[in-house]
């Protein structure tokens, strides 16, 4: 997590999903460190007794170290009321202990890209068209950042596509490739493609664009609606 910043959540299922240079991170529930609530609630149902305790166990990967345990508390990670000894003590007592067969599948998968996670979830069977376009959580809160991390890779092709060209046009100026059909027929063909390739891309963009902004509009303009019955 070097040089990554923290994005706190109340989400469970945003817990350790990271985009950018962010990561989600979900508080630490107080509920979790109450002994009398995990015999009461949790014991007894083996899914929950799994999620529990596969995201207490989490935060042993996070917070290892006492600076870590620092800036846990600092960024209202770790509850005010435990202590780094107090910490050190649930740490070993978890760490003492096999509890493979008992933590959810999720958090055997530690940290997990969200911009994967929305690729399955959008290839999943039985998508709904909201699940099509958001994915499993919308990563993006404008459209900059979406073009900005979705087209970035327009520039190692163009100066690819650039760096080739330059190639193909001294090869040309030499006899011996001067000469050459199939030189000339791949610089030709080659050239063409370099001219397409921009329209072809840059109206791929346009057209996602407008169906995004579409999708958003409608979305948006049906929950207004939606909102504005209920008053």
């Amino acid at each position: 997590m070097i040089g990554r910043k923290i994005i706190l959540t109340e989400q469970t299922d945003l817990h350790l999903l990271w985009c950018g240079r962010g990561i989600f991170v979900k508080r630490l529930p107080k509920f979790l460190l109450c002994s009398q609530f995990c015999e009461e609630h949790l014991i007894d149902n083996p899914k929950l007794r799994g999620i529990a305790l596969g995201l207490l166990i989490s935060y042993t990967w996070l917070i290892a170290h006492e600076s870590d345990f620092e800036i846990a508390v600092e960024r209202r990670v770790m509850p005010l009321q435990v202590s780094w000894l107090d910490w050190k003590g649930l740490v070993r007592t978890l760490l003492d202990k096999d509890y493979g067969d008992w933590v959810d599948k999720r958090y055997t998968f530690g940290e997990l890209r969200l911009s994967r996670i929305n690729l399955i979830y959008r290839l999943m069977p039985g998508v709904n068209n909201r699940s099509l376009f958001r994915g499993y959580y919308n990563e993006y809160s404008e459209y900059s950042a979406f073009f900005r991390n979705n087209f970035s890779w327009m520039i190692a092709v163009f100066a690819l596509v650039t760096t080739v060209l330059a190639a193909m046009q001294v090869g040309l100026g030499t006899d011996r490739l001067k000469s050459s059909n199939f030189f000339q027929n791949a610089s030709v063909g080659f050239a063409i493609f370099a001219i397409q390739f921009p329209f072809i891309v840059i109206g791929g963009g346009l057209f996602l664009f407008a169906i995004l902004f579409l999708y958003n509009l409608i979305t948006t303009v049906l929950i207004w609606e939606r909102r504005r019955g209920e008053v």
